[in-house]
């Protein structure tokens, strides 16, 4: 927060921090009222993933973007189940769930 601060005081950015499933949480814009939503390396992580993203959603303008970066896994692109399975249980660990149905949920 304080390096957007510093970077643009005053400016377009804002930089909230607090639960991605809670549609109430305080100092929240109104929906529709976002151009961009992003999430960094957290989706893998909320439980209630699908309704974090549907939230993200709802804040979004007409043409706004939702913005993700995050762990995953590619059967598609030749990871072999093996592969798939051990980065899982290696990931499981850190409590960060990797599924094929963040990516298929998120087009």
């Amino acid at each position: 927060k304080e390096r957007v601060q510093k970077r643009w005081p005053g400016g377009p950015v804002e930089v909230l921090c607090a639960d991605a499933c809670e549609e109430g949480a305080e100092g929240l814009p109104p929906a529709g009222s976002c151009d961009l939503v992003t999430f960094s390396y957290a989706l893998v992580m909320i439980p209630e993933w699908k309704k974090a993203v549907d939230h993200a959603l709802r804040l979004l303008r007409p043409n706004g973007h939702l913005g993700v970066c995050d762990f995953t896994v590619l059967p598609e692109q030749g990871q072999s189940g093996m592969m798939q399975s051990f980065w899982k249980k290696t990931f499981a660990s850190d409590h960060v769930i990797l599924s094929t149905e963040h990516r298929e949920y998120l087009k």
